[in-house]
């Protein structure tokens, strides 16, 4: 789930840096009410017109439009997982109340998340091959060792953590 996350954000960062960009519109002449009236100077809304069109100027909303979606969007993705990781925990806790209200005994590994060993383990495989994965990616990509080696970086965490994990399967195992 987070690879896709991941993922996700990098396509809509990606996207939102290569987006084409539009062919220049027409100008059109701006009526103010300045050009009728003389007497007074020119209203903020007027001056507001007039900036917006110019040819930069819609180049920069194009910009700060392609910005809030990039920035917003994983944003609003990372709200989201929250808001259901909290409505899952709470039907959890409503789902126990209900339990111990009607006299039933709650399983002694009710709220006990998944045995760290296990997902160490599982952790440490998957760093090690984004690693790898992200490595050759950049490296393909700049053809430049050094930028390629920040994948480099990621696989020694995952075989950081295997090695936790083999480390704490030795401790746990009886002598004799």
């Amino acid at each position: 789930m987070k690879q896709f996350i991941g993922a996700l954000c990098v396509t809509f960062m990606l996207a939102a840096v290569s987006m084409p960009t539009v062919a220049a519109a027409p100008q059109l002449p701006v009526t103010t009410v300045a050009a009728f009236d003389s007497r007074h100077s020119p209203s903020v809304m007027e001056q507001t017109f007039e900036l917006f069109s110019d040819q930069q100027s819609s180049y920069a909303m194009i910009a700060i439009v392609a910005i809030a979606f990039g920035c917003g969007v994983p944003l609003l993705i990372v709200f989201v997982i929250f808001f259901f990781r909290h409505k899952s925990k709470q039907a959890q806790y409503r789902l126990a109340e209900q339990a111990i209200a009607s006299g039933q005994p709650l399983p002694p590994d009710f709220f006990r998340r998944a045995d760290t060993e296990k997902s160490m383990f599982n952790k440490g495989i998957g760093n090690v091959f984004t690693g790898i994965g992200l490595f050759i990616f950049l490296w393909a990509i700049t053809g430049d060792f050094g930028v390629g080696s920040i994948g480099l970086l990621v696989m020694f965490m995952g075989f950081g953590q295997l090695v936790i994990f083999y480390l704490g399967q030795k401790k746990n195992e009886p002598l004799g």
